[in-house]
């Protein structure tokens, strides 16, 4: 099974993050930015979900197409990788994208080229990864 590594910067209203795909070799399979709500103690709706390791399944729903499924998020569920812009569009789930860009001027990070960075990671990773989820070593660009 793959492994991907979601390194995470939280902020009071959002949480950015890299995501880095490896094989069982180390060799690198997929690598993209992340957006996700803020930490707001795992409350559903409105948190992003604690760092853990999980398994991620691929599936389909008419509202995403092709996506993910973290499962095993304690008091959580359908926690979904899936394609958006927007924070608002987060109900405690992981936009994969291009770039972090702030699109509509409210001080908030958006991301850009989600369809594409999906599909991307469905073919790199295929049907089934473990995501490791952890705060990255930089805070603001100091090392912690």
């Amino acid at each position: 099974m793959n492994n991907a590594y979601l390194l995470r910067s939280y902020h009071p209203l959002y949480t950015t993050g890299v995501l880095v795909a490896l094989d069982r070799y180390g060799n690198l399979l997929h690598s993209c930015v992340t957006l996700e709500l803020p930490w707001r103690d795992n409350a559903p709706q409105i948190s992003c979900i604690p760092e853990f390791s999980y398994t991620v399944d691929a599936r389909e729903s008419d509202k995403h197409g092709q996506h993910y499924h973290v499962t095993g998020v304690a008091g959580r569920t359908f926690i979904l990788f899936h394609p958006g812009t927007y924070t608002s569009q987060l109900r405690g789930c992981i936009i994969p994208g291009r770039k972090l860009l702030d699109l509509n001027a409210d001080q908030v990070p958006d991301i850009t080229g989600t369809r594409a960075t999906l599909d991307k990671m469905l073919v790199a990773l295929g049907a089934t990864f473990r995501l490791h989820i952890m705060s990255a070593p930089l805070d603001g660009g100091v090392l912690k």
